[in-house]
C-alpha cells in the first residue's frame, strides 16, 4: 500500500472534508463531461437533421423538375410548338443546379459521384431531345415548314401544271399519290412508300403517253422527280 505522510499527517475532519471535496470535485467533472457530450450530441444531431433536410429538399426538387422537363418533352411532341423546347431546357438546367447543391453537402466521394451522374444523365437527355427537336424541325414542324412544306410545294406546282388540260387520269394519279403521302405521315408504315414510288412511275407513264406537247410533258415529268427526290429524304 502506498503511504501518504501529508494525508496521514491530517486530522480527522480535514481528512473528511478532503474527501469530500474530491469526491465533489470529481462528481462536477463527471457531470460536466456529460452536459458536453450531450450538448455535442444535440449539436451533431441538429447537423444531422440539417443536411438530411438539405439533400432531402434538392432531390424533391430535382425529382419535381425532371417530371416537369418530361411533360414538356410529352407536350412538344403532341403539338410540335418551340415553347415546349424552351421550357425543357429551362427545367433540364434547373436540375443540373439542384445536383449541384447535393454535389456539395453530400459527406462521401460516393455520394457526391451520384450527384454528379444525375448532372451527366441529365445533359444526356437533353442532348437526346435536341436530336428529337431537330430530326422534326427538318421534317417540319406544320404542313408548311421542312421537308413537308418542300415536297408539297412541289406537288402543288406539278397540280398547277397538270390543271387545265385533259389530264383526268394523271389529276387522279396525282391524288392517290398525296393520298399515299398522307398515310405514310399516319400511320409510319413503309408500304405507303413504295406506294408512292409506284404512283410516280404510273405519272410518268401517263406523262408519256399522253397527247400534251412535248414542252408540257417535260416540265410535268420535271416537276414530278423534284417531288419524288424531296418525298424520299423526307420518307427516311
Amino acid at each position: 500500500m502506498i503511504r501518504v505522510p501529508f494525508f496521514e499527517n491530517l486530522s480527522i475532519g480535514k481528512k473528511i472534508s478532503l474527501g469530500f471535496s474530491l469526491t465533489g470535485f470529481i462528481f462536477l467533472m463527471v457531470v460536466s463531461q456529460y452536459h458536453l457530450a450531450l450538448f455535442q450530441a444535440l449539436e451533431d444531431n441538429d447537423r444531422l437533421q440539417s443536411v438530411y433536410g438539405a439533400k432531402k429538399y434538392h432531390s424533391l426538387n430535382i425529382h419535381r423538375y425532371m417530371l416537369e422537363s418530361r411533360r414538356n418533352e410529352k407536350d412538344f411532341l403532341a403539338r410540335k410548338q418551340t415553347e415546349y423546347v424552351v421550357r425543357v431546357g429551362q427545367y433540364v438546367n434547373l436540375v443540373l443546379a439542384e445536383a449541384a447543391e447535393l454535389e456539395k453537402i453530400e459527406e462521401t466521394e460516393e455520394r457526391k459521384k451520384f450527384a454528379l451522374n444525375i448532372q451527366q444523365l441529365m445533359l444526356s437527355y437533353h442532348e437526346a431531345f435536341q436530336e428529337i427537336v431537330q430530326a422534326w424541325q427538318r421534317k417540319g414542324l406544320n404542313h408548311d415548314s421542312g421537308l413537308q412544306g418542300q415536297f408539297r410545294k412541289t406537288i402543288h406546282v406539278v397540280e398547277e401544271k397538270a390543271h387545265g388540260f385533259q389530264t383526268s387520269a394523271l389529276y387522279l394519279t396525282l391524288l392517290q399519290i398525296r393520298r399515299a403521302e398522307k398515310d405514310l405521315g399516319l400511320r409510319l408504315n413503309e408500304e405507303y412508300i413504295t406506294r408512292v414510288r409506284n404512283l410516280v412511275n404510273l405519272f410518268h407513264k401517263q406523262v408519256k403517253e399522253s397527247s400534251l406537247d412535248s414542252e408540257t410533258r417535260a416540265n410535268l415529268a420535271g416537276a414530278m422527280d423534284i417531288y419524288l427526290q424531296h418525298f424520299e429524304v423526307y420518307a427516311k
